[in-house]
């Protein structure tokens, strides 16, 4: 597998799905995948997606915002919540990762 895609990145998004668990139990592998890969000083961002689905039923939520939360506390990572559907919140993650990249 080529990897050189993250080799001169500033910023990467690490996307997981609050509907289903076992893409969060995934992220510390790919986090740890892309800061091996990549310059020291990327600045990572974790991204919980499909708000809309668990806006509309709440018992959808595999994954409490609390641990994403934790999660991204503890790795040193941004946290944003979105739903590609509405394109709640989208803009603001990538606002936010530009600011902290400049």
């Amino acid at each position: 597998m080529n990897f050189s895609h993250y080799r001169r990145a500033l910023g990467a998004i690490l996307v997981y799905d609050i509907t289903n668990e076992k893409t969060f139990e995934n992220l510390k592998k790919w986090m740890e995948e892309v800061r091996m890969l990549s310059e020291t000083d990327i600045t990572l961002m974790l991204v919980g997606n499909k708000l809309d689905r668990v806006e509309n039923d709440p018992s959808l939520r595999r994954v409490r915002k609390d641990d994403a939360k934790n999660f991204a506390r503890d790795c040193e990572l941004l946290h944003f919540e979105t739903s590609a559907i509405t394109g709640s919140n989208v803009a603001n993650c990538f606002e936010e990762l530009l600011q902290s990249i400049l």
